[in-house]
C-alpha cells in the first residue's frame, strides 16, 4: 500500500479543485481557479523513489527513431544557445545525452539507480545519480538545461522550475517536453488517455498552464513545438525511420502542432529572463 499526500495547486496555491474522475484508485481533479489538472491525493516522494529504481529496472530507450530525435533536438539548441555546458535532467540510459555530447558538455542527472549505471558504462557519460535539489549545483552553471517527459513527474513543479532558473546562466535556453491535456488525444480518450498514468503522473498541463508556469519562474518562451520539443517538420524528416507507414500516420497524427494546439504533446523551447 502506497503512502499518500494531500496537495494544494502547485501553480496557483488554491485548494478548491473539482474531481474529473479515478483512475487506478487515484483521484484526478481540475484546480477551479488556473485550471492545472493534478493528482491528489498522491504518492509521496520516498514511494516515487523506490518505484522509479525498481519499475524502471532495464528500460533502454537507444532504439534509432530515439537517436534520430536526440540529434534533431541537439540541432535546435544550437540554434538557441550560444553556450556549451549542458544538463540533461531525467536523462534516463542516456541516449539524447550521447547524441548532444558531439556538440555540448554533457552532464545527466537520473534517479534511477540502474539507468544512471547504463549509460555511464556504456557511453562514458557524467551522471549525477540524485534529484535536481540533492544535486546542488552551483549558481549560473549550465548554458542549457533539458528535461523531456518529466516535468508531470516533479512534486513541486514551481520549485523545480525555480532551481532550474537558479543553476541556468543569464540568457540560458531549456527545453522540455509533456503530454498536452488539452489534446485531442486527451479530450475524446478522457480517462483511457495514455498519459493519464497517476501511479507516478502527478501533473497534467495544456498549453496555458504550463506557460504560465514558465513565466512565474523566469522564462520567456521562445518556440512551441510537439513532442519532444520536435516541430510536425522535424517529425516528417524522420520519415526513413518507420518501417510502416500506418504507424508513422499515427506517430505524426499525434504530434502535428497548428498554433496554439497540439494534438500529441507539448514541447517548448525558452530563455531565462530573469533571476527569482
Amino acid at each position: 500500500m502506497f503512502v499518500m499526500e494531500q496537495v494544494q495547486c502547485n501553480l496557483c496555491g488554491s485548494i478548491d479543485a473539482s474531481p474529473l474522475f479515478v483512475k487506478q484508485g487515484y483521484h484526478i481533479v481540475r484546480c477551479k481557479i488556473c485550471d492545472l489538472v493534478y493528482v491528489n491525493p498522491r504518492n509521496t516522494p520516498e514511494e516515487l523513489r523506490k518505484f522509479y529504481d525498481e519499475a524502471y529496472h532495464e528500460f533502454i530507450d537507444h532504439d534509432p527513431l530515439k537517436c534520430s530525435k536526440a540529434k534533431l533536438i541537439t540541432k535546435r539548441l544550437l540554434k538557441y544557445s550560444s553556450g556549451n555546458k549542458l544538463l540533461d535532467i531525467g536523462c534516463s540510459t542516456g541516449t539524447f545525452l550521447n547524441e548532444a555530447k558531439q556538440e555540448f558538455n554533457v552532464t545527466g542527472l537520473e534517479l534511477a539507480s540502474w539507468s544512471a549505471d547504463f549509460a555511464r558504462k556504456t557511453y562514458n557519460l557524467q551522471i549525477v545519480n540524485t534529484t535536481l535539489s540533492e544535486a546542488k549545483f552551483p549558481d549560473h552553471t549550465f548554458d542549457i538545461i533539458t528535461f523531456f517527459e518529466l516535468i508531470e513527474h516533479i512534486h513541486n513543479p514551481f520549485d523545480f522550475l525555480r532551481e532550474v532558473n537558479r543553476i541556468l546562466c543569464p540568457g540560458g535556453i531549456i527545453a522540455l517536453s509533456t503530454g498536452n491535456v488539452d489534446s485531442l488525444d486527451a479530450l475524446l480518450q478522457r480517462s483511457a488517455w495514455y498519459y493519464y498514468a497517476p501511479q507516478f503522473h502527478l501533473y497534467y498541463f495544456s498549453l496555458k498552464t504550463l506557460s504560465t508556469l514558465l513565466k512565474k519562474c523566469g522564462f520567456k518562451t521562445v518556440k512551441i513545438t510537439g513532442s519532444e520539443a520536435l516541430s510536425f517538420f522535424d517529425m516528417l524528416s524522420l520519415y526513413p525511420i518507420y518501417r510502416h507507414q500506418s504507424l508513422f500516420a499515427r506517430q505524426i497524427a499525434a504530434k502535428i502542432h497548428v498554433g496554439q494546439f497540439s494534438t500529441g504533446c507539448i514541447g517548448i523551447y525558452a530563455r531565462k529572463i530573469n533571476e527569482i
